[in-house]
């Protein structure tokens, strides 16, 4: 936690004994059983505490000239994006259900076999391809495209 404290400029107006405090806040709330971050807030005097640990006002809101300071002190709140996947990507993806597998393996299988045993030849390989077919659509559906 005091990794994250030393980072800050020393001419940032935010007090890094209030950021520790927040922080602490934070962690109490992310790993309550009851009320312990509120206990905690009540003893910093409230909502009034956080009011001025953020320098703000809960009435006006932020003033926004002060955005980039407040961005290397606390942080920025933006999710991160995250990169996005082909529909190949996506559809192998789905390949990697344990249920289709067996099945496709079972179809390999069946066609084999099939092709070993069956007297007629040229119609033996319908019964796997079948199973092949209904994993791929089946892959397909799992795309929610």
């Amino acid at each position: 936690m005091n990794d994250i404290i030393e980072d800050v400029p020393p001419q940032s107006k935010f007090n890094p004994n209030t950021k520790e405090d927040l922080i602490e806040f934070i962690s109490r709330y992310q790993s309550r059983k009851f009320a312990e971050e509120v206990e905690f807030m009540e003893s910093k005097e409230g909502d009034i505490w956080v009011e001025k640990s953020i320098e703000t006002d809960f009435s006006k809101g932020l003033i926004g000239n002060d955005i980039p300071e407040r961005e290397m002190y606390f942080g920025c709140n933006r999710k991160a994006v995250l990169p996005t996947k082909s529909y190949c990507e996506i559809f192998i993806g789905t390949l990697e259900d344990f249920t289709l597998r067996v099945l496709i393996g079972a179809a390999i299988i069946s066609i084999i076999l099939n092709m070993i045993v069956e007297e007629h030849k040229e119609t033996a390989w319908i019964e796997g391809a079948a199973i092949l077919g209904a994993v791929a659509i089946s892959a397909l559906s799992l795309i929610h495209i």
